[in-house]
């Protein structure tokens, strides 16, 4: 406080604006209701720059990790200039909005300690910073169909997303915006990792979000709908399986789903495997990663099998990982049971200042699960932070009403565009791109009923805190479900 005098007295009063900004900032560390638009215009065009170095700043990350603020301001800058003002959608304000409820969900869910250390923390922020850096606007399809540099540059696979990780993190190479320089080479490859395996997009048949392995993984998990996901008993048994390696300790892909630590609905289920998974070996998250707790003997016994219900890739993923997740939380068998201090994710500092605040309320319609600590594994916690950035990236759906309409209105118009340009180029109109058709405003139920709410209610079971983003979703489901009704 006395600084801030000191500062006042040298500067001289604060305007309104910046108060306003100020202001904005301050709710934006930890409330539900966010209006980045607004935010964008008391910044005068820089929300996202403002927004992520106050994050920073109020999480102690620079002083940490000994982080330059000068040169982290100018990386700031210069991420927010590849954000084009021409995108309607996919622009700063977006990156933002994407950044506020990521950290909101990380400090509502009483992410830290349990599930994150300071560095994952960070990590899980600049991939909300940089995972739509220089959008143009377009479609990966659209941009393999016209043989854009990008989609040559990429072979065609997710060139936006191999896009947005190369050209981010090739601003760390001026001198004048390293502003990580100061962090050990084990700790910055843990987080380029991080924020690579955040981000980036699978190659068919790859990887843990592969068709392949969500086949698998839904074929295994309980089914779900409307409602929470029921206590059972046990998760599905498991028959752990090294996987092969290389000299340099990756696993070969010649069977990427046969692994116990690439199965989406088994990587919650194995908490009992003492062995470090592929990507635990490279995103340690917190000293304490790897408890070696034991499973009571109960574990023997499989869970009912039920038919899966259809969806898409995001509520099959979601579902399937975090109802494991639920399972180990609402278990008897032991698996709910505190981590010892001495594990020790974070220290009594970071704890205080990142655990779930006080008066957070579940609400009592609900089935209450209790929040006690789980042990996971590296790749459980990593999953956990991906799902939590996906939700975070559809966050408009929990959005104010105002706030959100004007959202999709945004994303409708820049999908009109891109179907404006493949009318011109006498390519086939993508579906909800024709502006003589209905768009996505005439298709949000559908995508809240298979997208949306499956995915924010696996969060939601995993991390309770979050419920508000759940009945905001729920809100405005209702909207669009009674503007359907009424057409």
């Amino acid at each position: 406080q006395q600084q801030q005098v000191q500062q006042q007295q040298v500067l001289g009063p604060r305007s309104a604006p910046v108060l306003e900004m100020e202001r904005m900032l301050e709710e934006s560390y930890e409330s539900w209701s966010f209006d980045a638009f607004k935010l964008a215009a008391v910044t005068q065009g820089h929300p996202l720059s403002a927004l992520a170095y106050y994050l920073f700043h109020k999480n102690k990350l620079i002083s940490t990790f000994d982080l330059p603020p000068v040169k982290l301001a100018r990386f700031l800058r210069s991420i927010e200039a590849g954000y084009t003002t021409h995108n309607p959608y996919h622009n700063a304000t977006h990156a933002a909005d994407v950044l506020q409820t990521l950290h909101v969900i990380i400090r509502r869910g009483a992410m830290v300690p349990q599930f994150a250390d300071r560095l994952s923390v960070m990590a899980s922020l600049l991939a909300a910073i940089m995972h739509d850096y220089e959008h143009m606007g377009l479609t990966n399809d659209f941009l393999i169909n016209t043989s854009s540099t990008l989609a040559i540059r990429y072979n065609d696979h997710a060139p936006l997303e191999n896009h947005h990780l190369a050209a981010s993190f090739s601003l760390l190479c001026a001198p004048d915006q390293d502003f990580l320089g100061k962090l050990s080479k084990a700790e910055f490859t843990r987080l380029r990792k991080f924020v690579w395996y955040t981000l980036q997009k699978p190659k068919q048949g790859e990887g843990p979000f592969s068709p392949r392995t969500r086949l698998r993984s839904l074929r295994k998990s309980k089914s779900y709908g409307r409602a929470m996901p029921p206590r059972v008993s046990a998760p599905p048994p498991l028959t752990p399986k090294p996987p092969a390696t290389t000299d340099c300790n990756f696993p070969t892909q010649a069977k990427p789903a046969d692994s116990p630590s690439t199965t989406v609905s088994n990587l919650f289920g194995s908490l009992r495997r003492p062995r470090k998974s592929f990507e635990a070996q490279y995103f340690d998250i917190g000293p304490g990663a790897n408890s070696t707790a034991k499973p009571s003997s109960n574990l023997s016994s499989q869970a009912p099998k039920q038919a899966p219900t259809p969806s898409s890739s995001a509520g099959q993923v979601g579902i399937a990982a975090l109802d494991h997740l639920n399972w180990a939380r609402q278990s008897p068998s032991g698996f709910a049971s505190k981590i010892p201090s001495s594990t020790g994710f974070a220290s009594s500092t970071e704890r205080s200042e990142m655990e779930l605040p006080s008066g957070t309320q579940i609400s009592s319609t609900r089935q209450a699960i209790q929040a006690e600590p789980v042990n996971l594994d590296n790749a459980q916690k990593l999953l956990l932070l991906q799902i939590a950035l996906k939700c975070a990236d559809l966050g408009h759906v929990a959005e104010d009403h105002d706030v959100h309409i004007r959202w999709v209105h945004a994303l409708e118009e820049e999908f009109y565009q891109q179907g404006d340009r493949e009318k011109a180029a006498n390519l086939p109109v993508s579906p909800l791109f024709d502006r003589v058709k209905p768009g996505v405003t005439k298709s949000q139920v559908g995508f809240f009923d298979v997208v949306v709410l499956p995915l924010y209610q696996a969060l939601t079971s995993a991390l309770p805190g979050i419920q508000p983003l759940l009945d905001g979703a729920e809100r405005n489901y209702r909207f669009w479900k009674s503007e359907q009704l009424r057409l």
